[in-house]
């Protein structure tokens, strides 16, 4: 069970995500353009679903 490749990623996957978030070397070099870009990254799929929504309403 544990010698599977999809449990392999994923425990790398939570590492460099915690990786992230408390930002050791060399993550510190690049947290400040992750965070600065995240917001235009969202805004797009928000904005998206939002223009969706209300065509949906619209439509008799």
């Amino acid at each position: 069970m544990y010698n599977s490749p999809g449990i392999s990623i994923v425990l790398i996957s939570i590492t460099v995500r915690i990786g992230f978030k408390l930002s050791p070397a060399p993550f510190h070099q690049w947290t400040p353009d992750v965070y600065e870009g995240v917001r235009f990254v969202r805004q797009i799929p928000t904005s998206i679903s939002i223009s969706e929504m209300f065509g949906f309403f619209k439509t008799p």
